[in-house]
Order: C-alpha cells, then sequence, then structure tokens
C-alpha cells in the first residue's frame, strides 16, 4: 500500500514536472527580465503622454499569452534621482523573440556598446 503511494506521488510530480519544461512559446529569467515567445509581436503603439514634472512615462507593450497578444497599456513612475530610463522592448533572436524589460541608467553612465551573442540585446546608448 505505502509502495503504491509513493510511486503515485513520484509519478505526479514527474508529470508536473515535464510539464513545467514542455509548455512552448515563453519563459522567464530572473526578475521578469527576459520573455521568450516563438510569435512575432504586433508593432508597438506609441503613446505621446503628457510630460508631468518628476514622472516617467514606462511605454505600454504587447504580452503574448495562450489567446494570443495582450496589450498592456503604459505608466507613470517617479523619476530617480540622476538617472534615466531606458524603455523595454521587443527584438528578435533567430526564429524567437525576446523581451528585454526596461531599466534605470545613470545619467554620466556611457557603457560602450557590446556586441553579444544576441546582437540586438542591448541597444547603443
Amino acid at each position: 500500500m505505502q509502495f503504491r503511494t509513493i510511486k503515485k506521488a513520484l509519478v505526479a510530480a514527474a508529470a508536473v514536472f515535464g510539464l513545467a519544461f514542455a509548455a512552448p512559446g515563453c519563459a522567464t529569467h530572473g526578475r521578469g527580465a527576459l520573455y521568450v515567445t516563438n510569435a512575432q509581436p504586433p508593432p508597438p503603439r506609441y503613446v505621446d503622454a503628457p510630460y508631468r514634472p518628476g514622472y516617467t512615462y514606462i511605454q505600454g507593450r504587447w504580452e503574448h499569452y495562450d489567446n494570443g497578444w495582450t496589450w498592456r497599456d503604459g505608466y507613470y513612475v517617479r523619476q530617480r534621482p540622476d538617472q534615466v530610463y531606458i524603455q523595454g522592448r521587443w527584438y528578435s533572436d533567430g526564429n524567437r523573440w525576446r523581451w528585454r524589460d526596461g531599466y534605470w541608467d545613470r545619467r554620466d553612465h556611457r557603457t560602450p556598446y557590446r556586441r553579444s551573442r544576441h546582437v540586438n540585446d542591448y541597444p547603443p546608448r
């Protein structure tokens, strides 16, 4: 009896583990900074957001779910002293599309452009 219970638990764990890695089309990495899909995203919708002193506008983006693409509206965040916000973007990596989250960068920081394995991974600043 105890052997059957353990066997059922192992089979259930293997099924859950296998489904976690078999989900096609998407993956996340780190703090949600990278999203991968096989489907090409629609063109971005650019919004001419009004200037708000002390705030930065984060552009909206397309998100891919099982039933297709959904637009996520942009929003305002408080500015950080001596920093600029680099907007997130989709970029092509072979036959896959990857989302790179936006990030804050120091105003005086100028890193030379590095060509990595993913040529479009980091845009020139």
